[in-house]
């Protein structure tokens, strides 16, 4: 007989009733219920147990690897509950004060947290789509409990800061909190820091930093938040690839942080070179782009501000031009057709529904 306590002791046969009977409790009332999730837990370490004892042994009808499988499906929806990820994430034997449904192997929380990637995805798409305060604040809690458990030197850890940060601005949207853009800001440089030059994803990570910036220098207008903004922005558009089709888009906004700085400072080189930036966006969009409408009200709304400062006609000629064809391209009943300087771009939600492919 095994000695209490180890694992060896999961492979008595009085286990496998355990784990039938548990299995059964499971199948009967799987709603996410305390005792639903208790059994979920027990089954979970059982099967972990197993695995570790039996190696690369079949036992039960499950190989080792079977065993290690079913604990990752029994602790998944632990993992990403709302009743549980309030709550300390703790590996077992960490120290780390936790409950017994925030209990898990160490070495399973890498492959919890990639597990809960398309999960956590999900809800924080909801989460924007409705608009709901609750929704966004268990959004923020699953991601930030998904990059708790993510490893630092793990290649797709940036995505998961990225969304924690989304998750975060989200959430001030609602809060009004200063802590949580403050976070969200923080979380961003954390995510822009760990994603690779040539990742896919760097330019919308960029552009979620610098919605979570744009978003304080509108609230306390800091000179070294909309310093930062324009740096971010530049430098997403320079991860971006050419053909994407949103590149305009990106564009665009780098004219706009300018535009702002513009405002706050009243630097003329910032006037010129957000115009100058605002052309490239039309270029770089396509005839049926609908975003087109706003970049030409924006060239047109900064070549009025610039004529008016220096009198120039051929500001206003072109300022005439951008404004005719705004009209042309918004319609008689467009709402945006007398746009105001502004980005059209909010946040890039979600970052992707699976880890980045490499």
């Amino acid at each position: 007989m095994a000695e209490p306590g180890s694992a060896a002791a999961a492979l008595e046969p009085a286990v496998v009733d355990a784990m039938e009977a548990l299995a059964a409790v499971i199948a009967a009332r799987d709603d996410g219920g305390a005792a639903a999730l208790e059994a979920r837990t027990l089954l979970g370490w059982l099967h972990w147990y197993r695995y570790v004892a039996i190696g690369g042994e079949l036992t039960g009808g499950k190989s080792a690897a079977g065993h290690r499988k079913a604990a990752i499906e029994m602790f998944l929806p632990i993992f990403v509950s709302p009743a549980t990820i309030s709550e300390p994430l703790a590996a077992a034997g960490s120290g780390v004060a936790g409950s017994l449904l925030t209990e898990f192997p160490e070495q399973l929380l890498p492959e919890l947290a990639t597990a809960a990637v398309e999960i956590g995805t999900r809800l924080l798409s909801d989460a924007v789509e409705t608009q709901d305060a609750d929704e966004s604040v268990v959004a923020v809690r699953l991601w930030r409990r998904i990059v708790t458990a993510t490893p630092v030197d793990d290649a797709e850890r940036a995505g998961s800061l990225a969304n924690l940060g989304v998750a975060l601005q989200q959430q001030y949207a609602h809060s009004d909190a200063t802590a949580d853009l403050d976070e969200a800001i923080q979380i961003g440089r954390e995510a822009a820091a760990a994603c690779p030059d040539d990742d896919a994803n760097r330019a919308r990570i960029l552009a979620n930093l610098a919605h979570g910036l744009e978003s304080r220098f509108r609230r306390f207008e800091r000179t070294s938040d909309v310093d930062e903004e324009v740096r971010v922005r530049a430098a997403a558009v320079d991860a971006i690839e050419a053909d994407d089709p949103e590149r305009a888009m990106f564009v665009s906004d780098l004219a706009t942080a300018f535009h702002a700085r513009f405002e706050h400072a009243e630097a003329p080189a910032d006037l010129d070179e957000a115009i100058r930036i605002n052309r490239c966006a039309l270029e770089a969009a396509l005839d049926d782009d609908p975003e087109r409408v706003l970049f030409l009200s924006n060239l047109a709304a900064m070549l009025r501000i610039r004529f008016a400062r220096r009198d120039e006609a051929a500001d206003l000629d072109e300022a005439i031009r951008a404004a005719r064809d705004t009209t042309a391209a918004a319609g008689p009943h467009d709402p945006d057709r007398a746009l105001p300087v502004g980005s059209g771009r909010r946040l890039e939600l979600p970052l992707r529904a699976h880890r980045f492919d490499r």
